[in-house]
């Protein structure tokens, strides 16, 4: 039979004893120091089964990883990107606007205002100097390479909105230059608008302007109904005529 020393009067006991027999103590073979040491086993058990535990729930599974680095690689695309430059157009201005706006949010550009609207205005000059079959997602491309290139000669392009607002939805004529034709008529009732023509000319300082020509039709001062025409030198930025052009 083991034998141990009571805790309490370290008299020899039976290790099995649940009370001493000498002075009467409760489990006098278990000694403080092993009560300790159990103790912090314990708290290390405790410590290793949280660790592994809460240690699952904060890595990510692999396919987790996977779902997350795909949504963050997808980008939404360019909505209007098959639309032809004569289709953008004849779109409305404020529609025109939510198409490069698009293209911005398409593109994350952090950009101004002022940097939008000549995005505008390089898309706007594009539609009626190039081909009009041409889609949007290649043209704006165009705009966006010759942007990152020097954003600060982006500002060349032109924005036609002034010059377009000047033309006649009914038939075609500019009014401006109607305006004038009316007021150096004998009869302006009699005026009658036959076809106007537009042709666009860059000088040699790389400046855009319009050459517009109307032909029309009124009476003389003799009564007669003779047939005319009057050209102009239009600036397009502004859709004002610079100048009248002789004929020749």
């Amino acid at each position: 039979m083991k034998l141990v020393k009571c805790k309490q009067c370290k008299e020899e006991v039976s290790a099995k004893e649940k009370i001493c027999p000498h002075c009467g103590v409760k489990d006098p073979g278990i000694k403080t120091q092993d009560v300790i040491g159990g103790f912090i086993v314990f708290i290390i058990i405790c410590a290793a089964i949280y660790y592994f535990v809460s240690g699952d729930n904060k890595v990510p599974s692999t396919g987790e990883i996977t779902v997350k680095a795909e949504v963050k690689e997808t980008s939404k695309p360019f909505k209007y990107a098959d639309m032809t430059l004569k289709e953008y157009r004849n779109e409305a201005k404020h529609e025109r606007e939510k198409i490069v706006s698009n293209y911005k949010s398409y593109k994350n550009l952090y950009i101004t205002n002022a940097e939008v609207n000549n995005f505008y205005n390089c898309l706007s000059e594009m539609s009626y100097t190039k081909s009009d079959e041409l889609k949007l997602g290649e043209v704006l491309e165009w705009c966006y390479a010759d942007y990152s290139k020097n954003p600060s000669s982006f500002a060349k392009y032109i924005n036609f909105d002034n010059y377009k607002s000047k033309f006649s939805s009914w038939d075609g004529s500019y009014r401006p230059l109607t305006k004038i034709i009316k007021e150096n008529m004998h009869d302006e009732s009699t005026y009658k608008h036959h076809d106007t023509t537009t042709r666009r000319v860059r000088s040699s300082d790389n400046k855009l302007y319009a050459i517009i020509k109307t032909t029309f039709s009124g009476t003389n001062l003799y009564g007669a109904m003779v047939k005319q025409s009057l050209t102009a030198k239009v600036d397009i930025k502004t859709g004002e005529i610079i100048e009248l052009v002789p004929e020749h």
